[in-house]
């Protein structure tokens, strides 16, 4: 990360959630416990460094999540989106 963060093109760095439950042994937990912290820790990382985080996002509480976390690169899944609101769209009308 470290190598990284010095390069000055680089405007922001995303964190691969999915990748590092892998690399941990803890293959999709994306909300383990170990996983939260190690991403929390490179955030502040990155913002120290002046760059900005990047981060996976899979519902409005992940959003809030990782915002209150000062994450501002917050990419979200567009297959839950159409998901999500499909499924709003048939509750309010049913």
């Amino acid at each position: 990360l470290d190598e990284m963060l010095d390069v000055p093109e680089l405007d922001f760095v995303f964190v691969a959630p999915t990748d590092l439950s892998a690399d941990l042994g803890l293959h999709g937990q994306i909300r383990h416990p170990q996983v939260l912290r190690l991403v929390e820790e490179a955030g502040q990382r990155i913002r120290a460094a002046g760059k900005a985080a990047g981060m996976l996002v899979l519902s409005p509480q992940d959003y809030s999540y990782w915002r209150k976390r000062g994450f501002t690169v917050l990419c979200c899944v567009a297959q839950n989106l159409f998901i999500d609101g499909a499924r709003g769209m048939m509750n309010s009308i049913s």
